[in-house]
């Protein structure tokens, strides 16, 4: 295992197109949390199709959609304004 001056030092040589190529190999281990709406957490898997890429200088993180408690949000709210309701 790496020290975390190791770490660093092998950050600080990356790319961030490096970055981005590591964040894709390790999209299926990481989950994003996105936020919450009342007691309901709200979070979301990398893509699968594009977990990372580069947008300007800067890495942008994809999440194919956002879950909460098995309740998938779609764009008018709907899903979730039944499940606060439910958890109520």
């Amino acid at each position: 295992m790496m020290t975390t001056i190791e770490l660093v030092e092998l950050a600080n040589k990356l790319s961030n197109e490096d970055m981005c190529d590591l964040i894709s190999i390790w999209a299926d281990r990481i989950e994003v949390f996105v936020g919450s709406t009342d007691k309901i957490l709200l979070t979301g898997g990398l893509s699968h199709e594009n977990p990372a890429c580069m947008n300007g200088p800067m890495i942008q993180i994809n999440i194919d959609q956002v879950i909460m408690d098995d309740v998938n949000d779609d764009s008018t709210g709907l899903q979730i304004k039944a499940a606060k309701k439910t958890k109520n």
